[in-house]
């Protein structure tokens, strides 16, 4: 049983493995970034804590909602030029304001650095090839899982 299951929440699905977890009830946990973490149905966490993958709590996501629209509008007129997006000024200010308001990423007793030195568990390799870290270094790390060799 993983920290989260402790709580009452809902599973949204997965994201490059980890699952997407809502809680549906106040979390009070050890404070900011430990391994038993806080949260508010406000949030969103990726992973579930102690007994499962650390967790990552996702604070304010209407800011992450908009910078999603942001970039999304930004990399569709940047490589497809042909299509036009017209969205009215008005919009887009509304939208990077809700952007610049404060969000934040809790990694809770993990970090940035760990997903670098080892990698996510999704990518199909062969037990071979995962134990080549130059392998993965050069196909990237998106997913790791093991398949038999």
């Amino acid at each position: 049983m993983s920290y989260i299951d402790c709580f009452k929440h809902e599973l949204l699905g997965y994201f490059n493995g980890l699952p997407i977890n809502h809680p549906l009830e106040k979390i009070i946990g050890d404070g900011w970034g430990q391994y038993d973490f806080s949260a508010t149905p406000e949030n969103l966490i990726l992973g579930g804590g102690s007994g499962e993958h650390s967790a990552l709590v996702l604070h304010n996501l209407p800011a992450l909602v908009a910078q999603y629209l942001l970039l999304a509008i930004e990399n569709t007129e940047n490589n497809f030029p042909e299509y036009k997006i017209s969205i009215s000024s008005k919009i887009i200010d509304a939208v990077t304001d809700i952007r610049y308001t404060k969000f934040e990423l809790e990694f809770c007793a993990w970090s940035m650095v760990d997903m670098i030195v080892c990698p996510p568990p999704n990518y199909i390799k062969t037990r071979k090839e995962s134990l080549s870290a130059k392998y993965w270094q050069e196909v990237g790390y998106f997913g790791w899982n093991y398949i038999r060799s």
